[in-house]
């Protein structure tokens, strides 16, 4: 088999892989904002009020602000066990088949939460007005508040707020509903975009794990004079969950960095961001042989294209 071969042969056991390998996940938080638009003219300036625009929150909650936290924390869960890559849009996941049902636990306890605080804000709801009124003094519009008097005003409100979701395959439409000219251009369309994912997810992969141990590596250097460094726990636990969830995200089968992911685990096992900071003897251990699993990252991050680093989405790192 011919070089050229061996590349296309790899890209259709991608493509294969991935489709068999994952399933779509659409994940939404439905509520109501609270942010209107306020009465400029109600405000004192010497500015030109025509270039200025004022947004009043009309309700504070910690009933409504915990129903945001559930929906932060969800998202994150299910970002961080979603395969890198994919071309949705925010809130549409790529979730690999053996991270499936841990998922949808965790969205059944967060759905239940957030209908329990959703109940608790209906219920707050009068009284949120009632201050709102006193605190906006005269940016108080009774316009923008639901008229709770009623059973009816009360369900109006309280069906603002719902968990959306959906579990689907990521699949071209077929030439039973369109066209024969339609399907193939999308089957082709889909064809190079799962090419171009492929070589995404094994780009965000490498990089992924390259970025918290080539982190982990430089906490554990000691500085000028050899002093030691000081680093938070997060240190650790990142890549630690990385590792943990690495093989279900691992859809393309990326035996090379399987490889050098095991190896980190090695490396870690056994071990807590306590015995690492507390034990000179273990960081160097760890520093050293972390040092050999970055330098072969480094190697296999050189062997990827440059167009798969065009493509990369990078990662949330705001954790």
């Amino acid at each position: 088999m011919t070089a050229v071969e061996e590349i296309q042969q790899a890209q259709e056991e991608d493509q294969v892989n991935i489709l068999e390998k994952t399933t779509c996940l659409l994940l939404r938080f439905h509520k109501t904002g609270l942010i209107r638009k306020g009465n400029i003219t109600k405000i004192q300036t010497t500015a030109d009020k025509k270039r200025l625009g004022l947004n009043k929150k009309i309700l504070v909650s910690d009933n409504y602000d915990n129903m945001l936290l559930i929906g932060r924390d969800l998202r994150r869960y299910a970002k961080k066990r979603e395969v890198p890559g994919s071309p949705f849009a925010e809130g549409t996941h790529l979730v690999p088949v053996g991270l499936v049902d841990d998922i949808n636990d965790k969205i059944d306890n967060a759905e239940t939460a957030f209908n329990t605080w959703a109940d608790m804000f209906v219920a707050e709801y009068p009284t949120l007005v009632d201050e709102a009124e006193t605190t906006l003094d005269d940016q108080f519009d009774a316009t923008n508040y639901f008229d709770v008097s009623t059973p009816q005003g009360k369900a109006a409100l309280r069906s603002k707020f719902w968990v959306e979701r959906r579990w689907f395959d990521w699949t071209p439409a077929s030439s039973k509903k369109v066209s024969s000219a339609i399907a193939e251009q999308e089957r082709k369309r889909q064809a190079t975009e799962i090419k171009d994912m492929a070589l995404q997810v094994k780009a965000a992969l490498r990089l992924g794990l390259s970025k918290l141990v080539s982190h982990l590596v430089e906490r554990l250097t000691p500085g000028p004079g050899g002093a030691r460094k000081m680093f938070m726990p997060s240190t650790i636990t990142k890549i630690v969950d990385f590792l943990e969830l690495f093989s279900a995200r691992n859809v393309c089968g990326d035996k090379e960095l399987a490889l050098l992911a095991d190896r980190a685990k090695e490396v870690l096992a056994g071990q807590t961001a306590e015995s690492i900071r507390e034990n000179g003897e273990v960081q160097t251990v760890v520093a050293t042989r972390m040092s050999e699993v970055k330098a072969n990252l480094d190697k296999l991050l050189q062997e990827m294209p440059e167009r798969a680093f065009n493509l990369y989405d990078d990662e949330d790192d705001d954790e």
